[in-house]
């Protein structure tokens, strides 16, 4: 419909979305390359904002068309990598627990999401409606970011003063541990050596 109401007729979008397809096999496959290039950190910090971004670009018919293939894309490389995380830590026991209750919380929400986009889009138009989407895609990156900024400075050393002498004097204790342990044992050596008074 967003197609049609912007002059893309049928054959057109057929071609987009044979494009997105293949975009979104080449997300899936490029997975674990980029997995290993970026890291679950970077991954989990910067995917939300990539959706934002996309959302954001949904909203004008100029940028839309290459928004979708960019989501199908990151839909894709997501799926691949939130079940490949899921497989490496969650253990087998409650594997298929945490897969449910997953799809139950997705469906949950798209019982809100999807009547509520279309009641805006056809009240006032589909690019509303993705500014909707954008305002709502904005919100979830600033959550997941604010929260990732949050969880690594309380984690950081600086962010517990009284634990901070504590680690430097557990530190230079080892170092000189380490630099007197050979010379006792030259010691005990020297004395075992020495005959007898």
């Amino acid at each position: 419909i967003y197609c049609k109401q912007n002059g893309i007729n049928e054959q057109i979008f057929g071609w987009i979305a044979a494009v997105s397809c293949i975009l979104g096999a080449l997300g899936g496959f490029c997975a674990n390359q980029v997995e290993k290039l970026f890291k679950e950190r970077l991954l989990m910090l910067f995917l939300p904002v990539f959706y934002m971004v996309i959302a954001w670009g949904m909203v004008s018919f100029r940028t839309a068309v290459i928004s979708f293939g960019c989501l199908v894309f990151f839909y894709c490389l997501t799926y691949v990598l939130y079940f490949d995380y899921i497989n490496r830590l969650i253990p087998s026991s409650k594997r298929a627990t945490l897969i449910s209750v997953s799809s139950m919380v997705f469906s949950f929400y798209m019982l809100f999401i999807f009547p509520l986009v279309g009641a805006v889009g056809e009240s006032f138009g589909l690019s509303k409606a993705f500014v909707v989407l954008a305002f709502g895609a904005t919100g979830v990156a600033l959550i997941n970011t604010s929260h990732s900024v949050l969880s690594r400075t309380l984690k950081s050393p600086a962010a517990h003063p009284t634990s901070a002498p504590t680690f430097t004097a557990l530190s230079r204790f080892r170092a000189r541990s380490r630099t007197l342990a050979p010379l006792s044992s030259r010691a005990a050596a020297a004395a075992r050596a020495a005959p007898p008074a």
